[in-house]
């Protein structure tokens, strides 16, 4: 399994901060950017739950997500990739969760 580039540790541009959703490979964190004072969502995946071909998954999801910019679509602004995890930065989006 390939990885997109070189390893970026995201705690050099943003500040994580609360949790704001988890589900059974992610959890979902409030995260501000040092430089801008930005507020994002940052969707944390633990690399040891997923299989391989989860980890090819999110990989073509990340792609496609670079290419996407629609106004009713969440945008991804930025991916993180360490030894353990896999970071995707979102805008953050407000009222709640889709299933209400």
């Amino acid at each position: 399994m390939e990885s997109l580039g070189e390893y970026r540790n995201i705690k050099d541009t943003y500040k994580i901060e609360r949790t704001i959703g988890k589900g059974s490979f992610a959890t979902v964190r409030k995260c501000k950017n040092r430089a801008t004072n930005e507020y994002f969502a940052v969707k944390i995946l633990s690399k040891r739950k997923m299989a391989e071909e989860d980890k090819a998954s999110l990989m073509q999801e990340i792609t496609i997500m670079k290419q996407i910019d629609h106004p009713n679509i969440v945008k991804m602004v930025d991916f993180f990739e360490d030894e353990g995890h896999y970071c995707i930065v979102m805008e953050m989006m407000q009222g709640g969760e889709l299933f209400e």
